[in-house]
Protein backbone atom coordinates (compact mmCIF):
# COMPACT_ATOMS: atom_id res chain seq x y z
CA UNK A 1 0.00 0.00 0.00
CA UNK A 2 2.77 2.44 0.93
CA UNK A 3 4.69 1.76 -2.30
CA UNK A 4 1.54 2.21 -4.41
CA UNK A 5 0.65 5.50 -2.73
CA UNK A 6 4.21 6.78 -3.06
CA UNK A 7 4.42 5.79 -6.74
CA UNK A 8 1.13 7.51 -7.55
CA UNK A 9 2.14 10.57 -5.53
CA UNK A 10 5.44 10.88 -7.38
CA UNK A 11 3.87 10.37 -10.79
CA UNK A 12 1.25 13.02 -10.04
CA UNK A 13 3.69 15.46 -8.45
CA UNK A 14 6.41 15.25 -11.12
CA UNK A 15 4.47 17.19 -13.80
CA UNK A 16 3.36 19.79 -11.24
CA UNK A 17 6.93 20.25 -10.04
CA UNK A 18 8.12 20.70 -13.63
CA UNK A 19 5.62 23.49 -14.23
CA UNK A 20 6.13 25.20 -10.87
CA UNK A 21 9.89 25.29 -11.42
CA UNK A 22 9.50 27.72 -14.33
CA UNK A 23 9.09 30.94 -12.38
CA UNK A 24 11.76 30.34 -9.69
CA UNK A 25 14.31 29.39 -12.35
CA UNK A 26 13.32 32.28 -14.59
CA UNK A 27 13.74 34.75 -11.72
CA UNK A 28 16.83 33.12 -10.24
CA UNK A 29 20.18 34.86 -10.30
CA UNK A 30 21.99 31.92 -8.73
CA UNK A 31 25.09 30.57 -10.52
CA UNK A 32 24.39 27.58 -12.72
CA UNK A 33 26.69 25.36 -10.67
CA UNK A 34 24.62 26.12 -7.56
CA UNK A 35 21.44 25.19 -9.45
CA UNK A 36 23.07 21.95 -10.66
CA UNK A 37 24.20 21.02 -7.15
CA UNK A 38 20.79 21.85 -5.69
CA UNK A 39 19.12 19.64 -8.29
CA UNK A 40 21.60 16.86 -7.52
CA UNK A 41 20.79 17.02 -3.80
CA UNK A 42 17.06 16.83 -4.51
CA UNK A 43 17.61 13.83 -6.77
CA UNK A 44 19.71 12.03 -4.17
CA UNK A 45 17.09 12.58 -1.45
CA UNK A 46 14.30 11.37 -3.72
CA UNK A 47 16.36 8.38 -4.83
CA UNK A 48 17.20 7.35 -1.27
CA UNK A 49 13.57 7.58 -0.16
CA UNK A 50 12.42 5.58 -3.17
CA UNK A 51 15.11 2.94 -2.63
CA UNK A 52 14.13 2.61 1.05
CA UNK A 53 10.46 2.08 0.19
CA UNK A 54 11.34 -0.38 -2.56
CA UNK A 55 13.65 -2.31 -0.22
CA UNK A 56 10.90 -2.45 2.38
CA UNK A 57 8.33 -3.56 -0.21
CA UNK A 58 9.63 -6.13 -2.71
CA UNK A 59 13.00 -4.86 -4.05
CA UNK A 60 11.89 -5.21 -7.67
CA UNK A 61 13.37 -1.85 -8.69
CA UNK A 62 16.57 -2.46 -6.73
CA UNK A 63 16.90 -5.89 -8.30
CA UNK A 64 16.44 -4.33 -11.76
CA UNK A 65 19.06 -1.71 -10.90
CA UNK A 66 21.59 -4.33 -9.82
CA UNK A 67 20.79 -6.83 -12.57
CA UNK A 68 23.94 -7.15 -14.67
CA UNK A 69 23.33 -8.48 -18.16
CA UNK A 70 25.92 -10.45 -20.11
CA UNK A 71 28.42 -7.96 -21.49
CA UNK A 72 27.30 -8.24 -25.11
CA UNK A 73 23.64 -7.74 -24.16
CA UNK A 74 24.46 -4.74 -21.98
CA UNK A 75 26.52 -3.10 -24.73
CA UNK A 76 23.98 -3.91 -27.45
CA UNK A 77 20.99 -2.56 -25.51
CA UNK A 78 22.84 0.50 -24.22
CA UNK A 79 24.16 1.49 -27.63
CA UNK A 80 20.87 0.74 -29.37
CA UNK A 81 18.85 2.86 -26.93
CA UNK A 82 21.46 5.62 -27.09
CA UNK A 83 21.59 5.60 -30.90
CA UNK A 84 17.80 5.80 -31.25
CA UNK A 85 17.59 8.50 -28.58
CA UNK A 86 20.25 10.63 -30.27
CA UNK A 87 18.58 10.20 -33.67
CA UNK A 88 15.31 11.37 -32.12
CA UNK A 89 17.13 14.35 -30.63
CA UNK A 90 18.66 15.17 -34.02
CA UNK A 91 15.18 15.06 -35.52
CA UNK A 92 13.83 17.39 -32.84
CA UNK A 93 16.74 19.82 -33.36
CA UNK A 94 16.01 19.78 -37.10
CA UNK A 95 12.33 20.50 -36.45
CA UNK A 96 13.20 23.34 -34.08
CA UNK A 97 15.55 24.79 -36.69
CA UNK A 98 12.97 24.58 -39.45
CA UNK A 99 10.24 26.13 -37.28
CA UNK A 100 12.67 28.64 -35.77
CA UNK A 101 11.68 27.37 -32.33
CA UNK A 102 14.74 27.20 -30.09
CA UNK A 103 14.34 25.75 -26.60
CA UNK A 104 12.74 28.03 -24.02
CA UNK A 105 14.80 30.87 -22.58
CA UNK A 106 14.80 29.14 -19.19
CA UNK A 107 16.29 25.97 -20.67
CA UNK A 108 18.89 27.94 -22.60
CA UNK A 109 19.89 29.85 -19.46
CA UNK A 110 20.55 26.56 -17.65
CA UNK A 111 23.00 25.19 -20.22
CA UNK A 112 26.65 25.20 -19.12
CA UNK A 113 28.94 27.95 -20.39
CA UNK A 114 32.32 27.19 -18.81
CA UNK A 115 34.43 24.05 -18.45
CA UNK A 116 33.66 23.91 -14.72
CA UNK A 117 29.93 24.19 -15.36
CA UNK A 118 30.19 21.53 -18.05
CA UNK A 119 31.93 19.11 -15.67
CA UNK A 120 29.29 19.61 -12.97
CA UNK A 121 26.54 19.37 -15.61
CA UNK A 122 27.87 16.02 -16.84
CA UNK A 123 27.83 14.71 -13.27
CA UNK A 124 24.26 15.93 -12.87
CA UNK A 125 23.25 14.19 -16.12
CA UNK A 126 24.63 10.88 -14.82
CA UNK A 127 22.70 11.34 -11.57
CA UNK A 128 19.53 12.24 -13.48
CA UNK A 129 19.88 9.09 -15.58
CA UNK A 130 20.29 6.89 -12.50
CA UNK A 131 17.55 8.39 -10.33
CA UNK A 132 14.93 9.02 -13.03
CA UNK A 133 15.31 5.56 -14.54
CA UNK A 134 15.19 3.96 -11.08
CA UNK A 135 12.14 6.03 -10.13
CA UNK A 136 10.11 5.97 -13.36
CA UNK A 137 11.01 2.85 -15.31
CA UNK A 138 12.00 1.01 -12.15
CA UNK A 139 9.99 1.66 -9.01
CA UNK A 140 6.89 3.31 -10.50
CA UNK A 141 6.69 0.89 -13.42
CA UNK A 142 7.00 -2.27 -11.32
CA UNK A 143 4.61 -0.93 -8.69
CA UNK A 144 1.91 0.03 -11.18
CA UNK A 145 2.38 -3.23 -13.06
CA UNK A 146 1.47 -5.07 -9.87
CA UNK A 147 -1.46 -2.76 -9.14
CA UNK A 148 -3.01 -2.83 -12.62
CA UNK A 149 -1.76 -6.28 -13.70
CA UNK A 150 -0.74 -4.68 -16.98
CA UNK A 151 2.76 -3.68 -18.08
CA UNK A 152 1.36 -1.77 -21.05
CA UNK A 153 -0.87 0.42 -18.88
CA UNK A 154 1.88 0.91 -16.30
CA UNK A 155 4.50 2.00 -18.82
CA UNK A 156 2.00 4.33 -20.53
CA UNK A 157 1.21 6.12 -17.26
CA UNK A 158 4.88 6.30 -16.31
CA UNK A 159 5.91 7.67 -19.72
CA UNK A 160 3.19 10.34 -19.68
CA UNK A 161 4.29 11.49 -16.23
CA UNK A 162 7.94 11.42 -17.30
CA UNK A 163 7.13 13.61 -20.32
CA UNK A 164 4.99 16.08 -18.39
CA UNK A 165 7.64 16.56 -15.72
CA UNK A 166 9.59 18.34 -18.46
CA UNK A 167 7.06 21.19 -18.17
CA UNK A 168 10.01 23.52 -17.83
CA UNK A 169 10.34 23.06 -21.60
CA UNK A 170 7.90 23.84 -24.40
CA UNK A 171 5.49 21.49 -26.18
CA UNK A 172 8.24 20.21 -28.48
CA UNK A 173 10.44 19.38 -25.50
CA UNK A 174 7.60 17.56 -23.74
CA UNK A 175 6.83 15.56 -26.89
CA UNK A 176 10.52 14.67 -27.23
CA UNK A 177 10.57 13.50 -23.60
CA UNK A 178 7.55 11.26 -24.25
CA UNK A 179 9.19 9.61 -27.25
CA UNK A 180 12.50 9.20 -25.44
CA UNK A 181 10.71 7.78 -22.41
CA UNK A 182 9.07 5.20 -24.66
CA UNK A 183 12.44 4.25 -26.15
CA UNK A 184 14.09 3.96 -22.73
CA UNK A 185 11.30 1.65 -21.56
CA UNK A 186 12.12 -0.99 -24.18
CA UNK A 187 15.33 -2.39 -22.61
CA UNK A 188 13.58 -2.64 -19.24
CA UNK A 189 10.56 -4.42 -20.71
CA UNK A 190 12.71 -6.89 -22.65
CA UNK A 191 15.61 -7.54 -20.27
CA UNK A 192 14.30 -6.48 -16.86
CA UNK A 193 17.51 -4.48 -16.30
CA UNK A 194 17.75 -0.72 -15.77
CA UNK A 195 21.44 -0.17 -16.56
CA UNK A 196 21.12 0.09 -20.39
CA UNK A 197 18.42 2.75 -20.03
CA UNK A 198 20.47 4.57 -17.40
CA UNK A 199 23.48 4.70 -19.73
CA UNK A 200 21.41 5.88 -22.69
CA UNK A 201 19.48 8.43 -20.62
CA UNK A 202 22.62 9.92 -19.08
CA UNK A 203 24.52 10.17 -22.36
CA UNK A 204 21.67 11.63 -24.40
CA UNK A 205 21.23 14.33 -21.73
CA UNK A 206 24.95 15.09 -21.92
CA UNK A 207 24.77 15.23 -25.71
CA UNK A 208 21.72 17.51 -25.73
CA UNK A 209 23.04 19.82 -23.04
CA UNK A 210 26.55 20.24 -24.39
CA UNK A 211 25.99 19.99 -28.15
CA UNK A 212 22.29 20.61 -28.79
CA UNK A 213 22.67 24.31 -29.57
CA UNK A 214 25.57 23.60 -31.96
CA UNK A 215 23.51 20.95 -33.76
CA UNK A 216 20.61 23.39 -34.16
CA UNK A 217 22.95 26.06 -35.53
CA UNK A 218 24.35 23.50 -38.00
CA UNK A 219 20.85 22.75 -39.25
CA UNK A 220 20.10 26.48 -39.55
CA UNK A 221 23.32 27.16 -41.48
CA UNK A 222 22.68 24.21 -43.75
CA UNK A 223 19.13 25.38 -44.45
CA UNK A 224 20.20 28.95 -45.16
CA UNK A 225 22.93 27.81 -47.57
CA UNK A 226 20.54 25.72 -49.74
Amino acid sequence: MVSSIFAILVLAAAPVAGILARRPLADSNRPRTVIYIGSAINLIVLGVITAAIDHWHDRKALDALTLFLPKWQFVAWSLSALFVSIMISFGVFAIRSKLDRPPSAIVMSLLPRTSTESAVFVGLCVLVGIVEEFLFRGFAFFTLSSVFRSQALAITIVTISFALQHGLQDAIGIARAFVLGSVLAVPVLVTGALLPSIVAHSLVDVFSGLYGVSVMEWFQNRRSST
